[in-house]
């Protein structure tokens, strides 16, 4: 729902809901969760309102609210979201926005997890339109520190650089190139971390043949590292993904 109150206001709400049980990345973007799977349910409901305040300045408000459960045993847990976050957005172009904001996000603690439980403040800088010439997408840095309280010794705090990156390069009517890449901190189901650090990066091609026919494809590679000391290995786990697709 896009709704202009005004000719200054606009507020927008929107819901998604998703169920399955091999989707788990909508689970856990991270990665982490990929056996002993189970169904699951999640809803994220987003509302935001951007004031305007110049002739390109805005003010830039946004809430959300996040629920995932499980209808049978799995080796996930269920958890809610919530986060707000407030600043000032200012058009660089007709067709590119900058918004720099500040980010609170929280965990509330789960009864079946209570390593997961976390608060959050981040602030944050975002990109997002046609930055270049036949270079659209959103771009998004930040700093953020997230205190953990209940996860295992090292493993309580992050302060630190995150990011996220969705650009996609036209190279022709229908040829395209594709960027994404990402630094974040899921939660965590493994032993005392209540948190792991997950980067990525993936590049995608897409190419017309002949006739109707497409090439299609993509490689990218994900590293996790965990804080806590894993019991079998006597240090912190550390995952490293390779994935590619055609």
């Amino acid at each position: 729902l896009d709704l202009p109150v005004g000719g200054r206001v606009d507020f927008n709400v929107w819901d998604r809901f998703q169920a399955g049980i091999l989707d788990t990345r909508v689970v856990d973007p991270g990665g982490e969760y990929f056996f002993g799977l189970g169904h699951f349910r999640r809803n994220d409901l987003n509302a935001g309102a951007r004031i305007t305040v110049g002739p390109r300045l805005s003010v830039e408000l946004a809430g959300a609210l996040g629920q995932v459960r499980f209808q049978e045993p799995a080796n996930f847990f269920p958890h809610d979201t919530r986060s707000a976050s407030a600043g000032f957005g200012f058009e660089l172009t007709p067709n590119l926005k900058a918004v720099a904001s500040y980010v609170y996000d929280t965990v509330p603690r789960p009864d079946e997890r209570p390593e997961a439980e976390l608060t959050a403040n981040s602030a944050r800088l975002s990109l997002g339109g046609e930055i270049l010439p036949l270079l659209t997408g959103d771009l998004s840095v930040g700093y953020r520190r997230q205190n953990s309280p209940n996860a295992g010794p090292s493993g309580t705090r992050y302060s630190g650089f995150v990011m996220s990156a969705a650009l996609a390069r036209q190279l022709g009517r229908e040829a395209s190139l594709g960027l994404y890449a990402s630094r974040t901190t899921p939660v965590s189901a493994f032993e005392e971390n209540g948190f792991y650090v997950s980067n990525s990066v993936q590049g995608t091609l897409q190419l017309p043949l002949f006739a109707q026919v497409q090439l299609q494809g993509g490689a990218g590679y994900q590293w996790n590292d965990y804080r806590t000391v894993a019991t079998a290995i006597g240090s912190p786990r550390e995952d490293r993904i390779l994935g590619w697709y055609l």
